[in-house]
């Protein structure tokens, strides 16, 4: 299968520096118990809207194989509300699924909290819900009748909310059980008239399968999508990771450089960011995963993307994590970490240029440091540190950034008891 791309850069070889002391203070604080299903890599649980925080989460459920989620918001103040979605007046018991039962929310305009949750090849039917009232969380109604393709099955919702107040929706999706591919698909919410359409495919290719990995909406309303290419029959097909914009107006897409790529990219659409390395060997039983996980950020006056990912090139070879930067011509990749630890598929990232931060979490068997930030360095490389040394046992993040430039971490540990974990809530302020 060919693949068309842009230029294949070799990968610099930055080593980190060894973990230090955080240059700034980064306070966490235990906020819930979570179920140890509380854990994925593609996931918005986390967001900001009128100085208030929401967080969203896997608590645990009545049995050991189930989960209830709940959402959470915390005022300015700092005084806390949360509920969990229910049904009948009883909090809905989700059957357990790491990797794909995990919630996503977003906060629209008019001060509504839009969660979907327990999503693996599912309809819409009580997986999506809308709080009851404006700026809280007191209580939330299923709303999963309002959405189009009612028979079409879902997986890995992203949600991003625009700048007008309007939210839209990246997820993996599939039209029937024969449809020859599994495409991505957006969806967007129109804050005016209070109703779901589909907007587009962003990516569909017979016999591959999407999988959406993060979504922003700019200034202007273009719709920037992150997401990855996979074959589930080919365990030799390394993942491919993908970057396209869509211009909501005329319905199509663009790549990096802002070159058309039609209404619907596929797989030869010149949209990759990490492209199959120029060794590439489709026959190859030891191709590496590629891509695993990846989140972006925009510069917010060239608005170009740089983006964090997980990266494997071979079996046997370690995760380690990657930064690739759209540099106006083409894309710049480089080695942010691979050292002495394997990594969990959790990595975010802030900021750009000389500001940028890129988190992501290493499988620290020793009990140490789990969570870890690199900065770019005035020496070059990257400057890497821990974020917190009395949280061992941490294993996802996702972090966003306030105007102010503090980002708000959310730090999952899923598994510090046998049957539950640990959400812990932190800032980690900008100095200058």
């Amino acid at each position: 299968m060919a693949l068309v791309a842009v230029t294949v850069l070799p990968v610099v070889e930055v080593p980190t520096a060894t973990a230090t002391a955080a240059p700034v203070p980064v306070p966490t604080e235990t906020v819930a118990v979570v179920d140890t299903t509380n854990q994925a890599g593609w996931w918005t649980p986390l967001a900001e809207s009128e100085g208030a925080t929401y967080y969203a989460y896997d608590a645990p459920g009545s049995q050991p194989t189930t989960h209830v989620v709940r959402v959470a918001r915390r005022g300015p103040s700092g005084a806390t509300t949360s509920s969990c979605l229910a049904s009948g007046g009883r909090c809905i018991q989700f059957p357990d699924d790491i990797g794909h039962h995990q919630p996503s929310i977003a906060v629209d305009g008019a001060g509504y909290v839009h969660v979907f949750a327990a999503m693996h090849s599912s309809r819409w039917q009580q997986r999506y819900f809308r709080s009851t009232a404006p700026r809280s969380v007191a209580g939330f109604t299923d709303r999963s009748a309002t959405l189009p393709d009612q028979t079409w099955t879902h997986t890995y919702p992203v949600l991003a909310a625009a700048p007008g107040g309007d939210l839209y929706l990246a997820i993996r999706s599939r039209s029937s059980p024969a449809a020859a591919g599994v495409g991505g698909r957006l969806y967007h919410f129109d804050l005016g008239t209070g109703a779901w359409t589909r907007a587009a495919t962003f990516a569909y290719q017979a016999g591959l399968w999407v999988y959406p990995d993060d979504l922003f909406v700019d200034p202007v309303g273009r719709v920037h999508v992150l997401y990855m290419w996979v074959d589930k029959r080919d365990t030799k097909f390394s993942h491919v990771g993908a970057y396209v914009v869509l211009d909501p107006a005329s319905r199509r897409f663009s790549n990096a450089a802002g070159e058309d790529l039609g209404p619907s990219p596929n797989l030869a659409s010149d949209a990759a960011y990490q492209p199959w390395p120029a060794s590439y060997d489709p026959a190859n039983p030891r191709n590496g995963t590629g891509v695993e996980v990846a989140k972006f950020s925009l510069d917010p006056v060239t608005l170009r993307p740089e983006i964090a990912y997980r990266y494997r090139r071979w079996d046997g070879e370690r995760m380690h994590v990657r930064h690739a930067a759209w540099d106006g011509q083409q894309w710049r990749r480089t080695v942010v970490y691979r050292g002495k630890y394997d990594t969990f598929p959790a990595v975010d990232l802030t900021g750009t240029g000389a500001r940028l931060r890129i988190y992501y979490v290493k499988r620290n068997t020793s009990g140490g440091p789990a969570a870890f930030v690199a900065e770019p360095s005035a020496a070059g490389g990257y400057a890497e540190w821990a974020l917190t040394r009395t949280r061992p046992r941490i294993e996802r993040l996702s972090v966003i950034s306030r105007p102010d430039g503090t980002d708000v971490l959310y730090l999952s540990a899923p598994w510090t008891s046998a049957r539950s974990g640990q959400l812990y809530l932190g800032t980690a302020p900008r100095p200058g």
